[in-house]
């Protein structure tokens, strides 16, 4: 039964809509929880998939993004405020230390990504860059600091007067 009897009319029940050529009751589209018209001319979109409407359409929140294949958007990474795909960041968090680069949000300098967290965390003072927070990927020259395995180190005539209580990132002087 595709048709209810309501106020002497028959509309189409609910999730179909009247085809304006043959009079027929059709099927909604998967995504539109109400259309009219046509299958993809929705008026109302299931609150359950993360989306919302958008002229006629059933689009994804913020925040989400559609797969091509499932009909509930998917949240995207922890690292995009705002995605197209898990791969393809439209927006990132400035407070979080992160910015836009080849559609991703990375950490910008002297802070690094956890994998769990959307506020990049700060490397160590004795870092200029780093994977994590003591595994330097780069140095401050001008803090007289050179790379050595993951370590900034002084060089030259310059000494580490940095402990693990009071780190001192510029090198002291022999």
């Amino acid at each position: 039964m595709l048709r209810l009897l309501t106020n002497n009319s028959c509309p189409c029940v609910s999730n179909y809509y009247e085809d304006p050529n043959t009079g027929n009751c059709l099927q909604c589209g998967i995504l539109c929880k109400e259309c009219v018209t046509a299958a993809t001319q929705c008026t109302l979109c299931y609150s359950n998939m993360n989306r919302y409407m958008n002229n006629s359409k059933c689009d994804c929140s913020f925040g989400f993004y559609y797969d091509g294949a499932n009909p509930i958007c998917q949240t995207c990474p922890y690292y995009c405020q705002n995605c197209t795909a898990p791969t393809t960041c439209l927006e990132c968090s400035v407070s979080a230390h992160r910015f836009l680069t080849g559609g991703l949000c990375n950490c910008s300098a002297g802070y690094y990504d956890n994998g769990v967290n959307l506020t990049c965390l700060s490397c160590s003072p004795l870092c200029a860059q780093c994977s994590d927070y003591a595994v330097c990927t780069s140095c401050d020259p001008a803090l007289h600091r050179q790379l050595v395995l993951g370590v900034c180190k002084c060089f030259g005539k310059f000494f580490d007067a940095s402990t693990l209580a009071i780190p001192v990132a510029m090198c002291q002087p022999c």
